[in-house]
């Protein structure tokens, strides 16, 4: 985050050239359905006529004889209990408890390893810088939108690397040279001259030339190189980051919350916690 501050800073120091004067449990809500009505059987219905077991002289047809006589008794069957005999599956054996899964708890040293991605809000935090300082202040609403992809990907043994996407410096060049036209027409406009005449002024014919020296001065790709490379420590709710930029040794420590899908970085420094927000890191791998 600190080295974004500082990025901004170097090229505003280039920018000065543009300026005349002088950069819970489921529940079934099935219903029960009540038990079927047991019919009672036919073969349970006993002839009332129980003087059939007394026999008289036949004096009826053959047919009523045949069925009135010799009927044998009929006894209604008997139930049986469900304990008596039991059936295998009437039988249950106790549940065996399944063995419940062990929950690992990685450490915060374990989460960060990997690759997390996010969107740096460049014309922002440029926006913010120039108006903190009075000499730049009235610059700010030339500033544009740049959203930069930033990456970092933090290794086991202590080391990570933090860089940007690959046409970062295209897109920083374009951003630039935007800003650096709208400033040397509001200064024109100051002084009552031609765009033309503003360039003369600072020896120049064509606005292209004008803003490629610029943006050499600027120096972009030394500035901002795309990729650094350092070590880091994580501990106690802070993340420490130790670095070379500029060929000057860098040390930011930065609070932090973290998951093992979010990583949410804030710059204990004021000075860049002011100008750059915290910032939200994806994992990605």
């Amino acid at each position: 985050m600190k080295k974004i501050v500082t990025l901004i800073l170097v090229l505003i120091m280039a920018l000065s050239m543009t300026v005349l004067s002088g950069c819970g449990d489921d529940k079934s809500t099935e219903s029960k359905k009540p038990a079927p009505t047991v019919e009672p059987s036919s073969s349970a219905t006993v002839s009332a006529t129980t003087e059939s077991a007394t026999q008289k002289p036949a004096t009826t047809t053959s047919a009523e004889t045949t069925a009135t006589t010799n009927v044998p008794a009929t006894t209604a069957p008997v139930m049986t209990t469900a304990t008596e005999n039991p059936s295998p599956s009437a039988t249950q054996k106790p549940s065996t408890p399944k063995p419940t899964a062990t929950t690992v708890v990685k450490t915060d040293a374990e989460l960060i390893i990997g690759k997390w991605e996010t969107i740096i809000d460049f014309g922002l935090a440029t926006k913010k810088i120039y108006e903190s300082n009075p000499q730049t202040m009235a610059y700010a609403e030339f500033v544009d939108s740049l959203m930069l992809k930033n990456y970092y990907e933090f290794n086991p043994d202590g080391s990570y690397t933090d860089y940007f996407e690959d046409d970062y410096k295209s897109k920083l060049e374009v951003f630039y040279a935007n800003i650096y036209k709208k400033i040397l027409v509001a200064d024109a406009e100051a002084n009552n001259i031609s765009v033309e005449q503003a360039l003369s002024l600072r020896g120049y014919t064509k606005m292209e030339n004008y803003i490629a020296d610029l943006l050499v001065a600027a120096d972009i790709e030394n500035n901002f190189p795309k990729m650094t490379q350092g070590t880091y420590t994580i501990a106690n709710k802070k993340l420490t980051c130790s670095y070379e930029f500029c060929g000057e040794k860098i040390t930011e420590t930065l609070s932090y919350t973290l998951t093992s899908s979010k990583l949410t970085v804030t710059d204990i420094d004021s000075d860049v916690s002011d100008v750059v927000d915290s910032i939200i890191y994806n994992k990605i791998s």
